[in-house]
């Protein structure tokens, strides 16, 4: 996909309503930054804190459900971020909270901020293909702002700003280089895009972009008051309101879609299940049923309620204790078990039934899933069958019988006639004699070979139905 496409998807993302929303904040805190400067400046911050501080948050609550390694690891950067936003704020020239004069220091930690904030984005595409140590990763930034804030405390931190001249060379070349590597990052996340969220890879690109011209804004100004010092926050609010949007939607929306889809799925599986033309029992362990299906009601002719209330054991004699453990030792053994019992309706009425049972554990919990047929109609056809081959059965020995007859008659007959008249017979008409005895021999072997089969046939044709005791 093009790079201007992921663009658009991040853009759609936000939506008309979100750009609207972002346009019209914009144009209010500009409007503010004319009337008052710091309160509009503890706005513009407190709202990227705030991103940080939710981004945090909400990836610490929702990573052991969403495992997304990415974001985990960059909120625990923007986290850090704040801090040393919240310092930047508290630090700003004209707050008067700490004994600080001049704009220098606000400045500084206001570098050392977007450093880590550099810094987490361009190390967290790794974590988009392997684990990110989450308490090491949080510890590791700590330390970093912990160090860049004694640095900045202590006087070891190069000036940044010196009032009544503006930025020093070290805040330009800085703010260059932290341009650089945002840059870098998004290079980082264009190679791994196979492995992210199309419209999550728009929004955070969008938010680099946002948070390279706002760096590229804070390079112009001279007076920490200036214009650009505000289209600077301006743009930096945006690039953070992609953030929090993304982080959003991959821990959050997203998760919230994907299970809805799967309730969707379950509720289409329950009606299958429910409206499925054969009876579906699940069974605990001791007998007592936990779901039943309404071809199950129906075959019991028992309202839900009722089966749920009870036992497999009120489903007729052939199920008692006893037998139930054996079968639970059958379904050990093999997992599956099929049987073929009777079962006894509500109003006493004998079906049976084929009743194929398999053992399942969920959740550490086993379970046993009976399906169960109606073999009345079966039964019905394998006892006319039976009738069938019986009434076959009688057919062919009474056939063989009365084929075999006259065939013992040309037989026997053949015998006596070649034995009182054959010598007087030449050699042609000897052999038609022997033509006459071999053809009643192959035919009386015929018969006895189907009367032979048609036994054969009725013994496999024959279902035997098995009780279950």
């Amino acid at each position: 996909m093009h790079p201007r496409q992921i663009l658009q998807e991040g853009s759609r993302a936000v939506g008309a309503g979100g750009w609207a929303l972002l346009a019209a904040s914009a144009a209010a805190l500009i409007a503010l930054s004319f009337y008052n400067f710091l309160l509009f400046h503890v706005l513009a911050e407190g709202f990227s804190i705030t991103v940080c501080v939710l981004l945090f948050v909400v990836a610490w609550q929702t990573h052991r459900f969403t495992h997304n390694h990415f974001l985990m690891y960059l909120a625990n950067g923007c986290f850090w971020v704040a801090m040393l936003d919240l310092i930047h704020t508290l630090t700003y020239k004209g707050m008067k909270i700490f004994p600080i004069d001049g704009a220098n220091t606000a400045t500084q930690f206001w570098l050392a901020a977007r450093y880590v904030q550099a810094l987490a984005f361009v190390t967290a595409p790794v974590f988009l293909i392997r684990p990110a140590p989450t308490i090491a990763s949080f510890a590791g930034f700590g330390l970093l702002s912990a160090g860049l804030y004694a640095a900045i405390m202590s006087g070891h931190f190069p000036d940044a700003y010196v009032d009544g001249v503006g930025l020093t060379p070290f805040k330009i070349v800085s703010e260059y280089l932290i341009i650089a590597v945002l840059a870098l990052a998004a290079g980082r996340l264009w190679a791994r895009r196979a492995r992210i969220d199309t419209v999550m890879l728009g929004m955070i690109a969008l938010a680099l972009i946002f948070s390279m011209l706002s760096e590229f804004a804070f390079t112009l100004y001279v007076n920490v008051y200036g214009l650009s010092n505000v289209l600077g926050h301006i743009v930096k609010i945006a690039a953070f309101s992609m953030i929090f949007a993304a982080v959003l939607r991959a821990n959050l929306l997203k998760p919230y879609e994907l299970l809805e889809a799967t309730v969707s799925r379950l509720r289409l599986t329950q009606f299958a299940v429910d409206q499925a033309g054969d009876a579906v029992f699940w069974l605990t362990r001791d007998g007592r049923f936990q779901y039943v299906n309404e071809a199950g009601c129906a075959l019991l002719q028992r309202p839900r309620e009722a089966v749920l209330a009870g036992a497999v054991f009120d489903a007729g004699p052939p199920f008692t204790p006893k037998n139930w453990r054996a079968h639970l030792l059958a379904l050990g053994k093999v997992g599956k078990v099929r049987i073929e019992i009777a079962l006894t309706r509500a109003n006493g009425d004998v079906v049976p039934t084929e009743i194929t049972s398999n053992l399942l554990v969920f959740e550490d919990h086993k379970y046993i899933v009976a399906i169960v047929r109606d073999a009345s109609d079966r039964r019905k056809a394998v006892d006319a069958l039976v009738r069938s081959n019986n009434e076959l059965a009688r057919f062919a020995a009474v056939a063989s019988h009365d084929l075999q007859e006259p065939l013992r008659k040309i037989l026997t007959y053949s015998h006596l006639f070649s034995q009182r008249r054959g010598a007087a017979f030449d050699e042609e008409e000897n052999k038609y004699l022997a033509f006459i005895v071999e053809g009643a021999t192959r035919m009386r072997d015929m018969v006895r070979y189907l009367n032979a089969y048609s036994k054969i046939v009725f013994f496999i044709g024959v279902l035997f139905w098995v009780e279950f005791y």
